[in-house]
């Protein structure tokens, strides 16, 4: 720890260089004017039905602007309503993941359901048909319970009656 703490000192300015790339340090605070929607966006005045029901369906962007945060589209166009409907899907699938027993199946899910939690605070989507919405449905696939495996019948067959002679070896 004291050496990265050293290191990072030392290399501080090539540090926040490399994570500026070419951009402004406001731009770089306020995520390249992402914050500056979602700023307008939560002080925008509400109705009642907006503010639990949303101002319905769009193409994802507040003033002309996108609004590049899932959680705050999901705000703008469904409300309380959408943000409690998308974090309780996200909620119960992770809470499956964790219950299950330690697979494949539940690595994957895991990994698809962090995915959407964590791509979902600098992407839009979650709050209708896309592709996170897509990787929710895979993981939830992927934590169903599988069917109980029932054993192939085999049909009764009665045996027949062998003659005595049949019975026989004819080698002596």
């Amino acid at each position: 720890m004291l050496c990265a703490a050293v290191a990072a000192v030392g290399f501080s300015s090539a540090l926040q260089a490399w994570f500026l790339r070419g951009q402004s340090q406001e731009n770089f605070t306020s995520l390249t004017g992402r914050a500056k929607v979602w700023d307008a966006l939560l002080a925008a005045p509400r109705s009642t039905s907006e503010y639990l029901f949303g101002a319905g369906l769009g193409d994802k962007s507040f003033g002309g602007l996108p609004i590049d945060n899932s959680w705050l589209a999901v705000y703008h166009e469904q409300g309380l309503t959408g943000i409690a409907l998308v974090a309780a899907i996200i909620i119960v699938l992770g809470g499956v993941a964790l219950l299950r027993p330690p697979s494949l199946s539940r690595a994957c899910a895991i990994f698809l359901i962090s995915y959407c939690a964590i791509a979902s605070y600098t992407e839009a989507g979650l709050g209708d048909a896309s592709p996170y919405l897509l990787h929710l449905a895979v993981a939830a696939s992927l934590l169903a319970a599988p069917a109980a495996a029932t054993p192939f019948s085999t049909p009764h067959v009665p045996r027949r009656h062998i003659p005595r002679w049949a019975q026989r070896s004819e080698v002596t």
